[in-house]
């Protein structure tokens, strides 16, 4: 017996696989993959950066300050030097030839070292009082029962009045009125009141 298959066998359809799709795809994961990991590393870079940065920018401020501060010391002393010169020129204009006078009057007061002058009064016919501070120094060649050396707050007084009286040249009636020792700050000094006369010719 003979069968015939008169039914037609159903073709069956192909489903077409999108393999360009898929790699587009991959190819989008993995480089958004890579941009996420390069902007969380460059996000650690931007905070190591700013670390960094951090003492620069201290130092950056420290040095703002200080020349902030150097400006206005540099004004300061511009302006200081400015009232001199006034002063200078006021001076040389009303006492003439004092000014050579005072200027070797400073010179005595250096020389003395450790003497401060507090007020000096100068009047028209040169006769001076003034009253000043002798801060403690060292004795050369004297030392104390600790054999430490000896040190006295009316060594610069002392001085000061032995280097008036070498200029006789212009110095004369020297007079040392009171001598009484006291504290400043703590330290010990010798505050002194003296009058003599200086001539200017």
């Amino acid at each position: 017996m003979i069968k015939v298959n008169l039914l037609t066998e159903k073709k069956k359809k192909s489903v077409p696989i999108p393999v360009g799709g898929i790699i587009i795809a991959l190819w989008i994961c993995v480089n958004g993959a890579g941009l996420a990991y390069k902007a969380e590393q460059t996000d650690l870079e931007l905070e190591e950066y700013k670390r960094k940065l951090e003492p620069v920018k201290r130092e950056v401020n420290e040095f703002k300050r200080v020349r902030k501060k150097q400006k206005r010391l540099i004004n300061n002393l511009n302006r200081v030097k400015g009232d001199l010169a006034e002063y200078q020129q006021v001076l040389s204009k009303n006492t003439g030839s004092w000014t050579k006078v005072l200027h070797n009057f400073e010179e005595f007061v250096i020389r003395a070292k450790t003497v401060w002058i507090v007020q000096l009064n100068i009047d028209n016919d040169g006769q001076v009082s003034l009253t000043g501070t002798s801060m403690e120094t060292v004795i050369p060649g004297q030392s104390n029962v600790s054999g430490q050396p000896r040190k006295s707050t009316s060594k610069g007084v002392t001085d000061f009045v032995k280097i008036l009286r070498e200029a006789t040249h212009i110095v004369e009636n020297i007079s040392l009125s009171s001598m009484v020792q006291d504290t400043i700050d703590r330290k010990k000094v010798t505050k002194f009141e003296m009058t003599f006369v200086i001539r200017k010719d």
